[in-house]
Formats: structure tokens, C-alpha cells, sequence
């Protein structure tokens, strides 16, 4: 027989050794690939809970801000980034207090008179039915908070009323659950009616003097009521009065009538101190014995003791008092010639012009940072500058895109969207 045949029709049973080594590379390969799935999908976990737990935790220490809404006593309102809104301090920037944006809920915060405290509102987006279409819409709901900074406390609790206007010297003022035309006085720590709520409008008026108001029907037919606060949180009123004005060293303007009387809050006494027409009197903190009044749309300014007018009517459309006789002018609008655009700065004693009308463009620097008793004026020509009253660059032009200028004199700067505090260089 030949050995030939018997060879090849001979079976062992066994694969030849060129078939499994493709086999073991196919097995290799395939474990190869699970492996790398599994690392991917394990980086990918990893990667998600790093980011959500830096996201949920708000940074302990700020520089720079997408925007700086308000500042008060060595704090600022900031939004850092579009996740959350913080309080810091303005010196270190240390965050003292920070709400988070998340889900359907938005945030929104502004500080209140009452020290060491922030009002906040949240705005809440839910899904409702419409009960006359039957349809499913999205809606806003608003709820606010009085937050104690230093303890996250809620002094007034999200939701106890429709709106929290604001807060000062341990009360507060809230607009009533069931009426957001009515509001009332309150105190913080007990949460009693100090003023109860059938007020179409409550202000402070200085630390111990409230005013607040009744709807007779027309505005003009409106009550004004001015109440002493006592040290136990009582209301004592005052009088009832056509205006309430401003309050300077110990006295409150107040109108009744056509004319404006200067009240004595101590003694009672009322010394008529314009006798005219003018729909509002406000005395100015700069200039001693002067006042701005507005008649028909128009502002003056005038000697609290004589009635003079030192800015007459009709010369300028806004203005701002500053000290030694100096006021930041916007003349009124000519819409025939167009004159009128642009400030100035006047001496309004000797009629001086100090830096003429429209030097530094259209934009009157009250509207966009008030003024401090420095003087210091945010201006803008071709570029936004700081400069003081005698037009000396204290920030130069061009340096930044925006300057603010905040009541306190706090200066914040802004470049490529984003902004930071500034200090003198």
C-alpha cells in the first residue's frame, strides 16, 4: 500500500497548528476591546462626577466676575460664572455666601438697607395646566427671602408673602399674600405688623421715620402718612400731608398744600420754607441750604431760605449737586437745532463753565455710576475714562472697556467681558 495515501486519509483528531494561532490572536483582540470599552466608560463616570462635584460647590475665593451687580458695606452682589450668584468680600474676596442657578430655578438678589442681610428671589419655572385650553404651559412662579450673609439664615422664609420690597433697621417691608397692591411694615425678628397692610406704598424716610401711603382714587387725591418708629417697634403718626420729601439733620420736608414745610421730627414745629409750586423737593447732603426741586418735568435748584432759584427752570433736563457750588449739568433737548447734547460741569454761583457741554460725549455719568462726595466722575468720549472735577485722568481713556463707579466709591473695571475691582494704581 502506498504510505502516500495512508498519510494523507490519516485523522489525529486535532487542529492543525496553522489554524489556532488565528484563533488565539482573534480571542486577544476581542478581550482587547472590552477592556478598552470598559476603561472608556470608567473614564467617562469619572470625568462626571469630578465635574458635577465642582459644579455643586461654589468657589471659596473670587478675583474676576461675569458681572458685579451692587455693593454695600465691603460686599458685593457678583455673578461669577451662569451657575451661581455670590456675596463676597470686596477687600480679599472671600465668598460669604453664594445660590446656585439650577434646574428650572433662577436667581436674583439685591441688598437691602438692613445690615448684613441680602433679599433674595427666585423664580421658580413650572409646568401648569391652562384650565380654559386644557393645554400644559410654562410658567413662572417668584418667591422671596430676607438671608442673614454671615449664617445662610432666613429671617423672613421664602414664601411667607407675595413680595419682600425691602428691609431697615429690623423691619421690613411686605406686600400682602392675598393683594400685591398692598403692603405693610413688619418686624424681622417676630414677624409683627408694625404697619398694617392697607398701604399702597411704605418707604424709609431716615432710621426712625416711615412714610407710607393710602389710594383715595387719583394720585393727586392720595394720603401721605409720616410715623416715628419708637425703640419698641410701636408706629406713632406724625401728620398727613399732600408730599413727604427728604430728611436732613433732624427735619423732614413736607408739602401741604402749595407750599413746602420743613418739620422739626423733635419739637413738632413746621417752618414753611418754599412758598411754591413744586411737585417734589429733595434737600441735598452736598450743598448745605439748597434743594433741587422738578415742576412739570423740569428741575431747579433753589435757596432753602430765600426761594431763589440758582439753576432756573428749563435751563437743563437732569442735573446733580456737588459741593462748592459745582453741579454736573444735562441741558434740556432742542429738537429743532439738537442742541443740548451731552453734559457739562457749571459753577452755578459765578455762571462759570468748567468742563463744557458735550466734551465727553452723550452719556450722562449719573445713569450709569453715581457721583461720591470725591467727585469723581465716570466720563465718555471716544473712550470711558475716570477723571475728577478739575478733568484730571484718575483711570485713563482707553485702558478699559467699562468703568463703574458704585455710592460708596467702591470702583469696579471691565475688559474682555469680564470685571474686578479696582484699586488706585
Amino acid at each position: 500500500m502506498d504510505n502516500s495515501t495512508l498519510c494523507d486519509g490519516y485523522n489525529t483528531g486535532q487542529e492543525e497548528p496553522s489554524s489556532i494561532e488565528p484563533n488565539r490572536k482573534r480571542k486577544a483582540s476581542r478581550k482587547k476591546r472590552v477592556w478598552l470599552v470598559v476603561f472608556c466608560v470608567a473614564l467617562m463616570l469619572v470625568t462626571a462626577i469630578v465635574w458635577m462635584c465642582l459644579s455643586s460647590s461654589a468657589p471659596r475665593y473670587l478675583n474676576d466676575f461675569e458681572q458685579i451687580l451692587s455693593v454695600s458695606d465691603g460686599m458685593a452682589i457678583v455673578v461669577p460664572n451662569s451657575r451661581w450668584l455670590s456675596v463676597v468680600d470686596i477687600e480679599t474676596g472671600r465668598v460669604l455666601i453664594s445660590f446656585q442657578n439650577h434646574g428650572n430655578t433662577a436667581v436674583r438678589a439685591h441688598f437691602p438697607h438692613e445690615a448684613g442681610t441680602i433679599i433674595v428671589e427666585r423664580v421658580q419655572s413650572r409646568r401648569v395646566r391652562n384650565q380654559e385650553t386644557g393645554q400644559w404651559e410654562r410658567r413662572g412662579f417668584l418667591e422671596w427671602g430676607l438671608i442673614e450673609i454671615e449664617t445662610g439664615r432666613e429671617l423672613i422664609p421664602f414664601g411667607e408673602y407675595n413680595m419682600l420690597h425691602t428691609a431697615f433697621d429690623g423691619m421690613a417691608v411686605v406686600v400682602d399674600r392675598d393683594d400685591w397692591s398692598i403692603r405693610g411694615l413688619i418686624e424681622i425678628e417676630s414677624g409683627r405688623e408694625i404697619l398694617s397692610f392697607q398701604y399702597v406704598d411704605i418707604s424709609a424716610v431716615s432710621s426712625d421715620l416711615v412714610s407710607a401711603r393710602i389710594r383715595a382714587g387719583t394720585i393727586a387725591e392720595d394720603r401721605h402718612y409720616l410715623f416715628q418708629i419708637t425703640e419698641g417697634r410701636e408706629a406713632i403718626l406724625l401728620g398727613r400731608y399732600d408730599h413727604i420729601g427728604s430728611y436732613h439733620n433732624g427735619a423732614v420736608l413736607v408739602q401741604y398744600g402749595d407750599n413746602w414745610y420743613l418739620l422739626d421730627v423733635e419739637s413738632g414745629r413746621q417752618e414753611t420754607v418754599l412758598p411754591g409750586r413744586y411737585d417734589m423737593v429733595s434737600i441735598s447732603y452736598r450743598a448745605d441750604g439748597l434743594a433741587v426741586v422738578r415742576r412739570d418735568g423740569e428741575m431747579a435748584v433753589v435757596e432753602l431760605e430765600s426761594g431763589r432759584e440758582l439753576i432756573h427752570f428749563g435751563q437743563y433736563e437732569q442735573l446733580i449737586l456737588l459741593s462748592n457750588n459745582r453741579a454736573i449739568v444735562w441741558p434740556a433737548w432742542n429738537w429743532i437745532t439738537g442742541a443740548g447734547i451731552g453734559w457739562g460741569l457749571i459753577d452755578f454761583v459765578t455762571g462759570e463753565t468748567l468742563i463744557p457741554v458735550g466734551q465727553y460725549g452723550q452719556r450722562f455719568p449719573c445713569r450709569n455710576s453715581p457721583l461720591s462726595v470725591e467727585g469723581l466722575i465716570v466720563a465718555y468720549g471716544e473712550a470711558v475714562g475716570l477723571i475728577d472735577e478739575s478733568e484730571n485722568e484718575i483711570i485713563p481713556f482707553g485702558r478699559y472697556d467699562e468703568i463703574r463707579r458704585f455710592r460708596d466709591g467702591t470702583i469696579a473695571v471691565s475688559q474682555g467681558g469680564r470685571w474686578w475691582f479696582y484699586y488706585n494704581e
